[in-house]
């Protein structure tokens, strides 16, 4: 498959210039017209197998003839050439016309007509194009002319063509398309090429001859020579198109018209590549063909050109369409070692006109011909992991494999090689620009270019020891051919390995206004931080850390759009109780590691208990002697609520009658297990209100009665009361 793109250099657009028609003489039915044209831009030819034939698909200029008064509702054909280009049209009016005024008109059928400089092969903006010639006068009358041209050109040469003796042609020519550059018709002059008879000539009429020179835009009379109706072309002529024109005026007045062509050219083929001669396949190799002097501008306008690419594909270009547009892309598809006893393409110029037959195209001169390596590149490709832990515990080194496709390429015989040069390069996380690696290089990374696995194509294998920077590990591999061709498309095959840093997690816990806790009170908010040697990867940093928050028990809601697989999530706690908060910390394909806080602690409403601790709500209590002391951590000591409903304050508080008691050995009121001197006898009421740091109270009391001991005192004594 091949793709073509064209560069324009000028207007395409076709259009009809007439550059000769005789209005000025007098006609009658059978009289011979002559319309001398120069059609400018470009007329379709899709296929030149059917040039002379009729094909809706290649252009066609038809002669048409006026109704009377010269409209053109319903034109009569005249003529009709099937070709994309012709200087000259000869035809014969119609017999019995009326007298009157008529045109002729030249219509082309498929010349160009859309943006200017747009024209490619694929387009398809083709459609009609019309000329017209002035108005001129038909008389009531018929001639029957037999005037005709006889030149003394060769017509079986290959550098000099006749067709003038072929009256079914309506476009005659002599002439050469075979010239070299500055040639002029003076090299034919001493054969006496250049002479011409008109046939059928008769005294009795008058005879005009007249040169039209298309390239310089002027015109000449030509005299009569030595001899009646033999007449000298000029010797002078250099090279481009020239037509001749013979006028016959009869005596009365009616003029009968017959012209021919003098076509003098040149058969340049030159071709140019403007890329290089080696080239990668699929890419656009650009040739040119020069339309200077030293080019085509010397070939003739109705020359085509087949470029024929050696691949099985091929373009037709018309010489107008290629000096708007000669350059042109062609895009190999295949290796050119392969190609059945070759090894490279060979580009064939050809060109193609009526250089030796009047009515057919053939093949004029040797041609040019370009040769093309066409390479097939090869194509990178990277077998990497996508991560990988740097873990002490199991060390590994790095493993990057060379897995390109192998390319063709041409050496100097017919077999195609694979051989292929592998260009590494690798960039660091904390690198700005990549760095190339060069086998055999002095870089310590150099050392790294090993073939594994034995396969002819250059691996990576970096050490664990220089495996020391976390991250993304960033991996290019450039593969070409080893004809050292690069492609300008040349693939670069990427690859990205994140290095991994083992986990190591931590956190902490801290209330809303940012201190670090132990406990909280049921219904705050408790922000879990993390605090791990992963807690500020991004990304971007090429790490893939993900978390998973345990906590355990009952009553434990995620708050502030955070879960359990946030970084830093936030929770409330709506029961008292002890918790443990785990985390597994994972970093793609490193080990998990797990932390956990176990007694976090979620207070509660404290307890106390006075009576338990005494065998009931009273106490009596009889002393010897005051004062009496009570030490509370031993006797009548209070039971208070552990964790998670631990007090931390206390108030004791003692009432009877008198207030004559003390507290002693520096404790207090607040203190968990206080001493207490009491100084009198008495009854006395004591309580606990124990509070946590949630303002959650609760209390306990009871009664201490503090009585003397009684004096027995007795003596025994008779019925009669003696002692």
């Amino acid at each position: 498959m091949s793709t073509f793109f064209f560069y324009s250099q000028g207007d395409a657009t076709a259009s009809i210039e007439i550059v000769n028609f005789n209005s000025d003489v007098i006609y009658s039915s059978g009289s011979g017209v002559s319309v001398h044209i120069d059609p400018k831009g470009i007329y379709k030819l899709n296929d030149a197998g059917n040039l002379g034939s009729n094909d809706s698909d290649n252009n066609s200029f038809i002669l048409e003839l006026s109704e009377l008064d010269g409209s053109f509702n319903n034109p009569t054909q005249l003529e009709i050439l099937h070709d994309f280009y012709t200087p000259l049209i000869n035809s014969n009016l119609p017999s019995n016309l009326s007298p009157g005024n008529y045109k002729l008109r030249v219509r082309a059928t498929l010349g160009y007509t859309g943006d200017p400089n747009g024209w490619s092969l694929d387009t398809i903006d083709y459609s009609e194009v019309l000329a017209e010639t002035e108005l001129f006068e038909v008389q009531d009358q018929n001639i029957d002319s037999e005037i005709s041209i006889i030149s003394n050109f060769p017509s079986d040469s290959d550098n000099y063509i006749n067709c003038l003796n072929d009256s079914e042609i309506p476009s005659p020519f002599i002439g050469s398309m075979s010239q070299s550059i500055g040639s002029t018709t003076s090299i034919v002059s001493t054969v006496g090429y250049l002479q011409f008879y008109v046939n059928e000539y008769d005294s009795d009429n008058s005879y005009e001859v007249r040169l039209y020179d298309y390239y310089n835009d002027t015109s000449q009379i030509l005299n009569q020579g030595a001899a009646p109706g033999l007449y000298q072309i000029p010797d002078d002529l250099s090279i481009g198109t020239y037509t001749i024109e013979v006028v016959e005026t009869f005596p009365n007045e009616i003029s009968n018209i017959i012209s021919f062509s003098i076509l003098w050219h040149s058969n340049a083929t030159a071709l140019t590549n403007q890329t290089s001669e080696s080239v990668c396949v699929g890419e656009d190799v650009i040739f040119s063909i020069p339309t200077n002097n030293d080019g085509i501008a010397r070939n003739y306008f109705g020359s085509y050109y087949k470029i024929d690419f050696g691949d099985n594909n091929n373009i037709i270009l018309t010489h107008s369409s290629i000096l708007h547009q000669n350059s042109f892309n062609h895009e190999f598809l295949g290796a050119s070692c392969n190609i059945l006893d070759a090894n490279l393409y060979e580009i064939e110029k050809s060109l193609y006109n009526k250089y030796e037959n009047c009515e057919s195209y053939s093949e004029n001169g040797e041609g040019a011909v370009k040769f093309v390596d066409a390479s097939s590149p090869p194509t990178p490709q990277i077998d990497i992991d996508d991560q990988q832990c740097i873990n002490p515990q199991a060390p590994q080194d790095v493993i990057v494999m060379n897995n390109t496709q192998l390319g063709q390429w041409t050496d100097e015989g017919l077999d195609c090689q694979t051989s292929i040069i592998s260009i590494w390069s690798f960039k660091k996380p904390t690198w700005d620009e990549f760095v190339t690696l060069v086998e055999d290089g002095s870089l310590p990374w150099d050392q790294w270019l090993v073939d594994i696995n034995e396969d002819g194509l250059t691996d990576l294998n970096i050490p664990y020891s220089e495996i020391d920077d976390p991250g993304c590990w960033d991996f290019e591999l450039v593969a070409i051919n080893g004809n050292n061709v690069i492609c300008s498309s040349t693939d670069v095959a990427v690859g990205t390995i994140e290095m991994l840093e083992l986990p190591e997690p931590s956190f902490i816990l801290e209330d809303e206004q940012g201190n670090e806790i132990s406990q909280i009170c049921p219904g705050d908010i408790v922000n879990i931080i993390d605090t791990s040697n992963l807690v500020d990867v991004v990304a971007e940093d090429c790490q893939s850390v993900s978390y998973q928050w345990t906590i355990s028990g009952n009553g434990v809601v995620y708050t502030n759009n955070t879960n359990s697989n946030s970084q830093n999530p936030s929770v409330i706690f709506n029961s008292p109780g002890i918790y443990e908060i785990s985390l597994i910390l994972d970093n793609g394909i490193c080990p998990s590691v797990e932390f956990n806080i176990s007694d976090f602690i979620v207070q509660g409403t404290p307890s106390v208990n006075l009576n338990n601790a005494n065998n009931g709500s009273n106490e009596v209590v009889c002393s010897d002697s005051l004062p009496y002391v009570v030490d509370f951590n031993s006797t009548f000591s209070p039971l208070y609520s552990t964790d998670p409903y631990t007090p931390t304050s206390f108030l004791w508080e003692i009432s009877a009658d008198n207030d004559d008691y003390i507290f002693i050995n520096s404790t207090d009121s607040g203190s968990p297990y206080p001493i207490v001197q009491f100084n009198s006898f008495g009854c006395y009421t004591i309580s606990n209100t124990v509070n946590g740091d949630c303002d959650n109270a609760s209390n306990d009391f009871f009664t201490l009665s503090l009585t003397a001991t009684p004096e027995v005192d007795f003596e025994f004594q008779d019925s009669t009361g003696n002692e």
